[in-house]
């Protein structure tokens, strides 16, 4: 139970769920969220990932982007990094898709580092059904 510390709360795991009607299962088809609360800096790491059979449709976009926002609605955060391989592609295009950019920073072998600065960021578009 998180009694006590509600300025972890949103954090960690968040899931994505497809929505079904109400006699049928709602399928897992992606998971996502943050490595922890906003550091002293105002720094979060965020990640994301879509089952296979969901993959290019769509869903790592919309993931991220709702991770965006919520992570940009704590003042807190000044920035928000992500980690993945350059033969990552698509992991790749999501985040550039989003606004993030190629940080400096170093990082372990075969890794890049993604950044979206709060000053930088612009507010993701949603489809009228949202």
């Amino acid at each position: 139970m998180l009694q006590g510390r509600d300025e972890v709360i949103g954090w960690y795991g968040w899931y994505g769920i497809l929505r079904q009607e109400l006699d049928t299962n709602a399928p897992l088809i992606a998971a996502g969220g943050f490595f922890g609360p906003p550091t002293e800096t105002g720094t979060v790491e965020i990640g994301y990932s879509v089952v296979s059979d969901w993959q290019s449709r769509g869903y790592a976009t919309e993931m991220m982007n709702e991770l965006v926002m919520f992570a940009f609605t704590d003042l807190r955060v000044r920035r928000i990094i992500a980690h993945t391989t350059l033969e990552n592609i698509s992991s790749c295009k999501v985040l550039e898709h989003i606004g993030f950019n190629r940080s400096n920073a170093p990082t372990e072998a075969l890794q890049v580092e993604f950044e979206l600065l709060r000053r930088k960021c612009r507010t993701p578009k949603r489809t009228p059904n949202e």
